[in-house]
């Protein structure tokens, strides 16, 4: 597997598909306190993915779908040796976040969550108006 290295910066901005279709990639983070909107595209790209791990990024990711290492150098190094070292387990991994995206992140699944939270709102709005009009 031929390795390219691309510095993405502080997020994956203009990065495309078709450049992350040829690469491994690295998630790195010092914010733990949101997840990462990078982690996104990062798994929906079906590439082997390396990652700090660090809160904002285990929200999402685990060994299952990602290789997580601690953010030392040597721990990057021995990921990526890892990564490059085991490609069926890469595919593997890839394979499994990209299905978390369909699964767990499309657009059909927030569609879903969104008309779930309303007609939660609804039925309790409901609930509260039979109870209110029970009490007078």
């Amino acid at each position: 597997m031929p390795l390219e290295l691309r510095l993405a910066g502080a997020h994956l901005g203009g990065v495309t598909l078709r450049v992350l279709a040829r690469a491994i990639l690295l998630l790195g983070s010092t914010e733990p306190h949101y997840t990462a909107s990078k982690i996104f595209p990062a798994l929906l790209s079906g590439r082997p993915l390396l990652a700090t791990r660090i809160f904002s990024h285990t929200q999402i990711l685990d060994e299952a779908n990602a290789w997580l290492v601690d953010a030392t150098p040597d721990a990057i190094a021995a990921g990526i040796r890892a990564v490059l070292g085991q490609p069926d387990e890469a595919a593997r991994r890839a394979a499994r976040g990209r299905a978390l995206i369909d699964r767990e992140y499309s657009p059909r699944r927030y569609a879903e969550k969104v008309e779930a939270a309303y007609t939660h709102i609804a039925e309790a709005a409901a609930q509260r108006r039979r109870a209110a009009s029970i009490q007078r």
